[in-house]
């Protein structure tokens, strides 16, 4: 978990780090405490899992680029089997030739 910035400070002798943050502009330094604040809610992929549950939009865009992902792995694999097939008929047709 992320120690809050003011733990950094007292507990880091990296002062150019706490001179760093001081020195950020107020909004920026709001938005750090907010990021850390999201570490607690749980890790990124709970996080995720959560909006995808709670959010239809966002859930039916996971479905379908999920879908175009294994569509096209399916594909890949077809071509591939198919490749690999003509390849070992040529092999095959070639050691006929040579025997």
């Amino acid at each position: 978990m992320l120690r809050p910035y003011w733990q950094l400070c007292i507990d880091t002798p990296l002062l150019s780090f706490c001179e760093y943050y001081l020195s950020l502009p107020s909004d920026l330094k709001i938005q750090i405490k907010q990021m850390q604040g999201l570490s607690e809610l749980g890790s990124p992929q709970q996080r995720l899992m959560e909006v995808v549950r709670r959010d239809k939009d966002i859930r039916e865009f996971f479905s379908y680029y999920l879908e175009d992902i294994i569509n096209y792995r399916e594909g890949t694999l077809r071509n591939m089997s198919k490749l690999y097939r003509d390849v070992l008929k040529s092999s095959k047709a070639i050691k006929k030739i040579i025997a």
